[in-house]
This record gives C-alpha cells, sequence and structure tokens, in this order.
C-alpha cells in the first residue's frame, strides 16, 4: 500500500492482541450456536447410519444495504445485474420512506408501484415485493427526520403535530405487518441536540418514538438512528448515548440503536490528521461499541460508506476493500451487534442533492463501480458472507451417542440420506439464546 493508505489506515494494519482475541472468540461465541439432532421413522424408531447434510442457507444475522435505486436504471440489463449483485450477498434491504419525497403533493403519497418517478426513491409496493420474492427483510427508513420534509408542510400549522401522526398512522396501517423494523427517527445529534420549526418538539425524537410506537404494531423493532457516535465518545458516554437512555427512562419502547459509519471527511489532510484515532482505530471502535451496548439495546451498523476516493492514489481500492474486511470482523464479532448495512451498493448513485456542493459520490464508497463491476471490497464482503461465515457439514446419526450441528444461527437446508440410499430433504433454524434440539422423521 502507498504512503498515504498506510498512514490513514496505520491503526487498522497494526496487529492489536486482544483486539484480535475478541474477534476470533467473538465470532465463535456470539455467532455460532449448537443443536443435537435425532432421526427417526414414522413409527419412533431411530434411523442409524443416516447421513445428515445441514447447508446454511440464510442468516439470522443482518447483512444489509440500501436498496433505494431499485429498478432505477435505463441501461439495457442494468437492473437485472443490480438485483443480481443485491440478492448475491444481502438479506435486509433499507426501503426509503423520506416524506419530502415520499408525498410530493400532499394527500398523494407514492406507495403503489405506477407512482411518478423520484431518483433513489422507488415505490414503497414495488421494492417491498421484490424484498418478499427473494426472502430479503425489508426495514422502513426513516419515519421522522428533519432532513426531509415536504415543502408544502407549514410550520405554523396549527395541526402540524396532527400531520406528522396522520403520515406515521397511515404508513403503520399499510406496511406495519409487513415491515417489522423501522428507523423511527433519524439523526437528532449534532454538536448538541437539533430542533426543526416542522418538527414538533420540545424533542422531537421523543414526539416521534410517542407516535411510532401508538401506530406500529408491538412486534416491530423501533430505532433511533445516528452518525455521532464514534468521534465523540466522552467517559464512557456519547450524546447519542444519553439521548437513547433518556428515551428509554421515559417509557419509550427502544428496540435498536443505528450506529452510521460513513467515511464523509472531504478533506484528505483532515482525514489524515482524524481518522487513525477514531474512525479507522480498531481499540476505539470496540471502546464505542461497548459504550453503546452498555444501555442493552441492540446495535445495528446502519449505514456504511467505507471510500475508494481517487486521492488516495492506486491503492484507493485496496483499501476500501481492507477496511471494509477489518470493519466486519470486527462488528460481526460484538455481541451486542444484529446487523451491518452497507449504504450504497453501486458507485455514482449517493446522495447528491441538486444546487448543493454537498456530492456523496466524490467518496467513490460503492461496492461494484457504475457498470456494476464488483470492486474488491464486494468481493471482500461476499467472501465473509458467502464461504467465511457459513456452515456446510455432514453427521452420520448415531442413535447410541449425542448428534450435533455446531454452525452459524440461520436456517438449514437438511438433507437426509438413508441408509437404503433415499433421501430426502426438509428445513431447520439454529436460533440464538434458545435450546435447540431438531427431531428428523423420515
Amino acid at each position: 500500500m502507498n504512503d498515504t493508505v498506510k498512514q490513514l489506515a496505520r491503526n487498522l494494519l497494526t496487529p492489536h492482541p486482544e483486539v484480535d482475541a475478541r474477534i476470533e472468540h467473538g465470532i465463535e461465541l456470539h455467532r455460532k450456536g449448537t443443536a443435537s439432532f435425532t432421526v427417526a421413522d414414522a413409527k419412533g424408531a431411530k434411523v442409524p447410519g443416516a447421513e445428515v447434510t445441514f447447508t446454511l442457507k440464510r442468516h439470522d444475522f443482518d447483512f444489509g444495504c440500501n436498496a433505494f435505486v431499485y429498478r432505477q436504471f435505463e441501461g439495457a440489463g442494468e437492473n437485472e445485474a443490480y438485483e443480481a449483485l443485491f440478492t448475491d450477498v444481502f438479506n435486509l434491504a433499507v426501503i426509503p420512506f423520506y416524506w419530502s419525497d415520499l408525498e410530493v403533493e400532499p394527500g398523494k403519497p407514492r406507495f403503489t408501484k405506477d407512482s411518478p418517478f423520484v431518483y433513489r426513491r422507488p415505490p414503497v409496493d414495488a421494492l417491498l415485493e421484490f424484498c418478499e420474492s427473494h426472502g430479503i427483510t425489508p426495514k422502513g427508513h426513516p419515519l421522522v427526520w428533519h432532513a426531509f420534509v415536504p415543502n408544502w408542510l407549514d410550520a405554523d400549522d396549527p395541526l402540524l403535530a396532527n400531520r406528522w401522526e396522520r403520515r406515521v398512522r397511515e404508513i403503520a396501517e399499510r406496511y406495519g405487518d409487513r415491515i417489522q423494523n423501522w428507523d423511527v427517527v433519524n439523526e437528532v445529534v449534532d454538536n448538541g441536540f437539533r430542533d426543526h420549526p416542522k418538527v414538533p418538539g420540545p424533542s422531537h425524537a421523543h414526539f416521534a418514538f410517542d407516535i411510532a410506537q401508538r401506530h406500529l404494531p408491538q412486534s416491530c423493532r423501533l430505532n433511533y438512528n445516528d452518525y455521532a457516535v464514534w468521534g465523540a465518545l466522552r467517559d464512557r458516554y456519547t450524546p447519542a448515548t444519553m439521548l437513547v437512555e433518556n428515551l428509554m427512562r421515559t417509557g419509550h419502547r427502544v428496540g435498536g440503536f443505528g450506529l452510521q459509519y460513513h467515511m464523509f471527511e472531504r478533506d484528505l489532510d483532515a482525514m489524515l490528521a482524524n481518522y487513525p484515532a477514531t474512525m479507522l482505530n480498531q481499540e476505539h471502535l470496540v471502546d464505542c461499541l461497548d459504550t453503546h451496548a452498555s444501555l442493552g439495546v441492540p446495535l445495528n451498523i446502519s449505514e456504511i460508506t467505507v471510500t475508494a476516493r481517487e486521492d488516495l492514489g492506486n491503492d484507493n481500492l485496496a483499501f476500501q476493500a481492507y477496511a471494509i474486511e477489518r470493519l466486519y470482523r470486527l462488528w460481526f464479532s460484538h455481541p451486542a451487534v444484529n446487523g451491518i448495512i452497507y449504504w450504497n451498493l453501486v458507485d455514482d448513485t449517493a446522495y447528491s442533492p441538486a444546487g448543493s456542493l454537498w456530492n456523496e459520490n466524490f467518496f467513490k464508497g460503492g461496492l461494484v463501480t457504475r457498470a456494476f463491476k464488483p470492486k474488491p471490497a464486494y468481493q471482500a464482503v461476499r467472501n465473509l458472507v458467502r464461504d467465511e461465515w457459513t456452515t456446510r457439514e455432514t453427521v452420520t446419526f448415531d442413535p447410541q451417542k449425542p448428534c450435533y450441528l455446531r454452525g452459524f444461527y440461520g436456517t438449514y437446508e437438511v438433507r437426509i440420506k438413508l441408509p437404503g440410499g433415499r433421501v430426502e430433504t426438509t428445513t431447520a433454524r439454529l436460533v440464538k439464546d434458545r435450546k435447540n434440539r431438531f427431531s428428523f422423521t423420515v
């Protein structure tokens, strides 16, 4: 790697005995489990010699990405290429619910598949259909965010709170049973706590959770999501942890804490000066995870952009791939983390608002090029999810001794080959925090 990349990644490149041990043992302890099993015929007689092959088909852990450009490409075969790359790795998709884009005209939410086109905002019904057809978990994002409020909403409207509640109620009535994972409110913390004239206060985070838990089913996971979670660690607290703790103490049903991880420092010199101590310091990242985990709320790494910016030189792609692999291992090994969600799959499809100097495409944070060629970073994620963190094990059943599966938590295809050669296939799920016992009848 060139000198710039070495300087930037020095605290990821340098071995750290404690972090290395936590990663190695954490994955084995927290991501894998054991199930005992038996094989018997319809009369209950055990079947010695049956060869049982367990193949993991779907992780319980969420490996996700936003699907904001689903069916939005015009070139021949591009939409198909996008879907193939997405479904080959990810089992969770983030569905956009930004109010200003979902309801461009008051009273006309863009739910149905024939809704007018808005870039990076595919109609919810179409995207949800894609998720359900591929066994992908949908995640709604966000219900309340001050940054995407409709222009037609009046800050002086005496019914402002009612209009926000109507929006959430309408979404809950239509999707509450089909989408069980929601980012309720986004990015309230920024050198203090934000207020916005079009979002009811005095604390719009509390308001957002009030209306969400009033209308969404009890079974839904309600997340708080923020980016101010890595660089502001002070004496085992960050502003975001203080907010989440207060939400919980005031009776709000916080079911998840989303930790964004975007490498969005545009100035390379500032990045080189600051990131090795924070964003790219593995010891610091573990300390932050431990701090957030102390709340007792599941964590998800909710939005990830790892840069391959061109001014890193000819090792920009190698840096992106190495950083992603190391970070995914660190996050996957931590017991409090239940999901890792990359943000933009394809280069040059990131947020770049018209008329603004801010353009996230500068950071080249996609996992594949705009021509849908997988970058080394995509291959790094795929290798972890599909190859290294998978289980395929064959055990010959012996009724005279205990027989076990040891594997990653998730759903398995089970192939049972009987002594006479007949093969039967079924499924089983290895579940965390449960005594797993499988009884197969053939």
